[in-house]
């Protein structure tokens, strides 16, 4: 989709930030019904590290042209991500 020629160093990397994205999924389906707001907003916080760290990144790969227009899709999902997040733990602490 993205235009990369797979080895075997890019699947086993895809496999590993696959298995890191459904341990996100998770820990954010647990997460969502606890009661403490400290706990709601360390994950939003570690999820918003995540997603600007995955922004810059997705920049990087972008702007080098290692990938074709379907890279500006993640670039996008990562930078919106990271400023709800950013909303819910700067903008609404108490509601996070």
């Amino acid at each position: 989709m993205y235009g990369l020629t797979p080895n075997d160093a890019a699947l086993w990397t895809a496999r590993l930030f696959g298995g890191s994205i459904l341990g996100f999924a998770s820990l954010m389906w647990v997460g969502q019904k606890a009661i403490s707001v400290e706990v709601r907003r360390a994950i939003a916080f570690a999820l918003f590290i995540q997603d600007v760290i995955g922004c810059i990144a997705s920049v990087e790969f972008q702007i080098t042209g290692n990938v074709n227009i379907f890279g500006w899709l993640s670039l996008s999902l990562y930078g919106l991500l990271a400023i709800a997040y950013a909303f819910f733990l700067f903008g609404k602490p108490e509601n996070c």
